[in-house]
This record gives C-alpha cells, sequence and structure tokens, in this order.
C-alpha cells in the first residue's frame, strides 16, 4: 500500500501545475504518472532509495526527472511518501517536523 501525505500530493499538483505554467502541460503529466510509477515500485522494492538525511526516512532519486521522493517504510509493502521535492531546492528544516518524523541527531 501506498499513502501519500497531503504535503506530497500538493508537491505533485505543483509538479504539473509548475511546468504548465511554462507551456509544457504534457510533459508535466507525464512527470507526475512516473513519480507515481516509482512510488508504487517501492511496494515491491522498498528499500530502492538511499537513506534519508533524516531518521527513519529514505531518498528515492528520479534519474529522468529532477525530483526526490522522500519516504518511509512503514512495514513490508507499507509505503509512506512524505514529500515530492524538486532536487535544486533547499529543504527546508520543518519538512519532517510537519510529517512527524524526528531529526537525527
Amino acid at each position: 500500500m501506498i499513502a501519500w501525505s497531503e504535503s506530497a500530493r500538493d508537491d505533485l499538483g505543483k509538479v504539473e501545475a509548475r511546468l504548465s505554467q511554462q507551456g509544457k502541460t504534457g510533459l508535466g503529466k507525464e512527470i507526475v504518472s512516473r513519480i507515481n510509477l516509482a512510488a508504487e515500485r517501492l511496494k515491491h522494492f522498498p528499500l530502492a532509495g538511499r537513506k534519508g538525511r533524516i531518521a527513519g526516512t529514505r531518498e528515492l532519486m528520479m534519474p529522468q526527472n529532477p525530483y526526490l521522493v522522500v519516504y518511509i517504510v512503514e512495514k513490508p509493502k507499507h509505503i509512506g511518501i512524505v514529500r515530492v521535492l524538486p532536487v535544486e531546492r533547499l529543504w527546508p528544516e520543518n519538512i519532517y517536523f510537519q510529517a512527524g518524523i524526528p531529526p537525527c541527531g
């Protein structure tokens, strides 16, 4: 099962909206589709992403797309998608706090 946080769903909407504003509507839909497909694959390969920068998270790079899928493995085949972030974006410090995930340290 894949569970998307409200923030992650908002992130997907922003990906599509940003590209639509640039006149790349088809590309926005394609990237969102690829992100969704990659998230679905996590059910079968939950450790595919690297260990996250915050304890308890993992990060799946999207090689063909400039996005990072931040997720948690709640139990086998139960994945929580925390955020979908543009790779070039600086991470807000409270990104995981809002999701209820304690920071490393």
